[in-house]
């Protein structure tokens, strides 16, 4: 027999090795690296170059185990005068000398079995996974190797990945800032797990040193990757007071991965210029070292302590430092210990200066002490050049210097008559959260609201400029008063911008201004900003007004999101049919969940069995929002409608765009997911019959469209959540249907299940205590409580009830196998591998007639599956061992037997060793087209051998 399930090493070990965590994959790439063999070797002419590697470390199914994997970008290229045929399995990467496992590449394509004439070359991507990581450096060598037929000249091609790591690497060490206390590293190669290895030893004579400041960094034009864990073995390194004092590295890891411990610590170590891959499998919200967005930043970051306690005239000779990060670092840590007369020059060499040299002293300005320093921001803040304009203004709204309020407020004066002006004044107190100008937002905001009640003017009238501004050829500070916006907002954006910054400063006047011109104001849009801003503050007393102001702009037809949102805080009855024609005719796809939103609030009893009657009538994107909404509601009407939307044929995407396909594909899953969630028998039918509609439409077609697949992989994953048997049922129909990605898909979501149950944990829980594999269980009692402990801990999974019928019946106790047999085919139906069990086990217990109908009742059920096809022919084989079988039964079912065989070598069926070793076929051994079957299966054998790999 086909012991997919009677055998129980396999299966065990299977679903105990399920128990681990997921793999995450990071990136990480190099220089590309040729190896060539030595003259006089065929394999010379043969060039191998590895162009990127990526590597992860993942989690073990103990937390303290960690395995790293290496994906590896590898092209081979053909320079001889002969063909030669290159394919994966000829990639070897010794660890220690130790072959690796194979593993997948993920996303990437995979290396193909390739020929290559001479001039051509091959590429693809080998994968290596599961090796074992304690934070020592092992020896990383690829290899590829030859076959092993041919030329006896060939040798093998083997590259050092250790020496590859660091020399691509290519760190590069500069000293900065006051005698030379920063040291930064820069690298040309992803910084991750690999990374850690070579860096060490340069930080260990940073540490020899006595440097106290690293910065780590990159000089290439497409900034490197650090991932996690290099970031989280940085972390290791910083000192303990140091890191405690610092709010931005209070990081608790999660996982303790056994990096390489180096004794040694820092008090500072910054990163800037890089690009970060986190996953948060190792901690949560902070990382362990905070990453800048560029070097200069970093650098300034790691320099300002230092410039702080320095003397100042060592801060002022660096204010002219060619490197920007330590001028930055030297004026933050200058600006307040300058005397006036040193001030003085300063802001005259910058009122003198270039732009580039406003700039950077115009964020610096505010913190001189002085009239002298608010009178050069007020300067600066009218300067022609844009950006200097903006940072000097950011910089004078935060002072704190007395002479601060007079700048302001003449500054405040003249910019009503510079409209952007003003706009960038308002900008930077929004953004800047400045309470201290709260009165000129306020008159400002009162100003535009009373002109345009009194229709004077209205927001629209005033010139806006939009344009986005060219960006600057130098680098800006990074200090938050340098983040500027690189185009205005238009007027009533910031309006908007304006109201929310009054609110949060809780500023009385406004309220007052927006409820007493509320129903005046003409110009609708500001009409909504100020309707949002009443229905926010949530006070009963403005409830009238807003009535009065949504009953006019439903009537008018005038409905925008903000009336909307409006309605959903105080829905009326009264406007449902305005709001479903509203709806229905003219609402763009992006705002038709508010709409049906606001419609829903307001509807009745009676007006939403309305609404399900023009259900076909209402836009897509509304369909997922009612129905949602009726589900809410428990709402008897809204499981025909679900029925409606999942029965919808499968998608023809050449008749769809991308937005009408992200909608359909999105209320599709959303349907399934409310059906799952209902988990009632009507719900159940209707996933179940819709899965095998589907899989009819599909058919055998495997490039089938994106969303279609998706949709039927989300119903299989639906059904899969439950234990139902009819659920079971159409789960182990799928499993064996024609289409082979429905196929896979449904195979391991019932793998998932499996591994989900607590019997599954139970059992793996049971063998890490005794030690012990599935291998050394004997057919004893022992082993026969232990799954019924099992089966009590989750009776609703078959397999369990599976693995003790097999000891039962390797004692031969067939009834108590049947019994087993049985509960497993009500709990799991059409389940192909326990039917034919169940016909051999009545084939055993002397029930020849019932088992052969049974069988063959399973082979006219799925005539093209591997199970039923070999069972049967087992059962036919032990039929011959019955007393009550005649010799003519013997002959013909013998014949069957042999016949089934065939059938199930026909679907590429080719362990001829399992076929001889099954003690179900001892029986026609001695057919006559025995032999010839055998042959048959080991000429399938080979031809699958010279398949392609998947």
């Amino acid at each position: 027999m086909l012991r997919r399930f009677l055998k129980r090493i396999v299966i065990t070990v299977f679903l105990i090795g399920s128990l681990q965590l997921p793999e995450d994959l990071c990136a990480s790439s190099c220089d590309e690296q040729d190896v060539e063999m030595p003259e006089g070797s065929v394999a010379a002419t043969l060039k191998v170059t590895i162009s990127e590697i990526e590597a992860s470390l993942n989690v073990g199914r103990e937390k303290e185990e960690f395995t790293l994997r290496l994906i590896i970008a590898v092209t081979i290229g053909n320079s001889s005068n002969e063909t030669a045929t290159i394919v994966r399995e000829q990639f070897q990467l010794l660890i220690d000398g130790a072959p690796a496992e194979i593993g997948s590449v993920d996303s990437h394509p995979s290396f193909p079995r390739s020929t290559i004439t001479p001039g051509e070359s091959a590429d693809g991507w080998i994968g290596f996974g599961s090796i074992a990581y304690d934070g020592k450096e092992p020896s990383m060598i690829l290899r590829w190797q030859p076959p092993t037929v041919g030329v006896a000249e060939q040798e093998s091609i083997d590259i050092d990945l250790n020496a590859e790591v660091r020399r691509q690497s290519e760190f590069q060490q500069t000293r900065l800032g006051p005698e030379g206390c920063l040291l930064q590293i820069a690298t040309n190669r992803n910084l991750d797990v690999l990374a850690i290895w070579p860096i060490a030893s340069v930080l260990k004579s940073a540490a020899t040193d006595k440097i106290a400041r690293i910065l780590i960094s990159s000089t290439r034009e497409q900034p490197p990757v650090i991932h996690e864990e290099f970031n989280l073995w940085l972390s290791t390194m910083l000192d303990i007071n140091a890191s405690m004092n610092d709010p931005n590295l209070r990081f608790i890891p999660r996982l303790a991965p056994p990096f390489p411990r180096q004794k040694i610590q820092f008090q500072q170590i910054s990163i800037g210029g890089l690009t970060e891959a986190v996953n948060r499998q190792y901690g949560l919200n902070r990382r362990p070292i905070p990453v800048l967005p560029t070097a200069e930043a970093a650098i300034a970051s790691a320099l300002i302590p230092v410039y702080r306690h320095i003397p100042l005239e060592r801060a002022i000779t660096d204010l002219r430092n060619p490197i920007l990060g330590i001028r930055r670092a030297a004026m933050s840590g200058a600006a307040d210990r300058l005397t006036p007369e040193q001030a003085e020059v300063l802001i005259d060499e910058a009122l003198q200066g270039s732009p580039e040299l406003q700039l950077e002293v115009a964020g610096y300005l505010n913190l001189i002490p002085g009239p002298k320093s608010v009178k050069a921001l007020r300067i600066l803040s009218d300067s022609s050049h844009p950006q200097v304009s903006r940072t000097a203004l950011r910089s004078l709204i935060g002072s704190l210097d007395p002479a601060a309020e007079i700048a302001m407020t003449e500054l405040w004066l003249s910019s009503t008559s510079k409209p952007e002006m003003q706009n960038q004044i308002l900008i930077a107190i929004i953004e800047l959260s400045a309470e201290r100008w709260t009165s000129m937002v306020a008159g400002y905001v009162a100003g535009k609201i009373q002109d345009a009640a009194s229709g004077v003017t209205t927001l629209g009238d005033v010139a806006e400029d939009t344009t986005a501004l060219p960006q600057p050829t130098y680098l800006a500070p990074s200090d938050p008063f340098s983040l500027v916006r690189q185009s205005a907002p238009n007027q009533h954006s910031l309006m908007g911008f304006a109201i929310a910054f009054l609110r949060q400063q809780r500023h009385a006047g406004t309220l007052d201004t927006l409820r007493r011109h509320l129903l005046n104001l003409s110009d609708l849009e500001l009409q909504d900003i100020a309707l949002a801003a009443l229905i926010e503050t949530r006070d009963s007393a403005d409830d009238a007004i807003i009535r009065e102001c949504l009953d006019q702009r439903i009537c008018a037809g005038q409905i925008s999101d903000s009336v909307r949102l409006a309605v959903g805080q105080l829905p009326s009855p009264k406007w449902t049919e305005m709001l479903l024609q509203d709806l229905k005719s003219k609402v763009d796809v992006s705002h038709q969940p508010l709409a049906a939103h606001a419609m829903l609030r307001c509807a009745s009893a009676g007006q939403l069995d309305h609404i399900i009657e023009d259900f076909n009538l209402i836009p897509p994107a509304a369909k997922q929002q009612t129905l949602r909404h009726l589900v809410m509601l428990d709402h008897p009407g809204w499981k025909p409608l679900a029925k409606t939307l999942i029965d919808t044929p499968l998608i023809d995407t050449a008749e769809q765009n991308k937005a009408e396909r992200s909608i359909s594909r999105s209320i599709a899953s959303e349907t399934i997911q409310l059906l799952a969630h209902d988990g009632s028998e009507e719900s159940i039918t209707m996933l179940t019959d819709r899965l095998a509609s589907a899989v009819t439409e599909v058919g055998t077609e495997e490039d089938i469209p994106l969303e279609n697949r998706m949709y039927v992989h989300r119903l299989i994953e639906a059904i899969a959540m439950f234990a139902h048997p009819e659920c079971r049922r159409s789960l182990n129909r799928v499993a064996r249907c024609a289409n082979r990605g429905l196929r896979e898909k449904a195979t391991l979501q019932i793998r998932d299940a499996e591994r989900r149950s607590p019997a599954i944990q139970l059992l793996a829980q049971r063998l890490r205590i005794k030690g012990q594999n599935a291998e050394t269980f004997e057919d004893n009692e022992e082993t026969i409580a232990m799954y019924t402990e099992c089966i009590d801990e989750d009776p609703y999974l078959p397999r369990m009830y599976i693995q003790r019928s097999s000891v039962f019946m390797h004692l031969q106790r067939f009834n108590e196998t049947l019994n087993d047999l049985k509960i497993c085919d009500r709990l799991s139906p059409e389940n192909m591998d326990i039917e034919s069990m169940i016909a051999l086990c009545q084939i055993r217990l002397g029930e020849t007639e019932a088992g052969l109908m049974y069988a063959e009742k399973l082979v006219v059920t799925a005539p093209k599956d591997l199970s039923s096809l070999y069972n049967g022919a087992c059962s036919y084989s032990r039929s011959l061992e019955n007393p009550n079988v005649s010799d003519a039964q013997k002959k013909r079912y013998g014949d069957r037997a042999i016949e089934l065989l065939r059938l199930t070598i026909a679907t590429e069926f080719d362990d001829f060793e399992h076929l001889l070793a099954d003690e179900d076929l001892v029986a026609i051994h001695t057919h006559p087209e025995w032999l010839t079957v055998v042959e048959e299966t080991k000429k399938m054998h080979d031809e699958n051998l010279k398949k392609p790999p998947e």
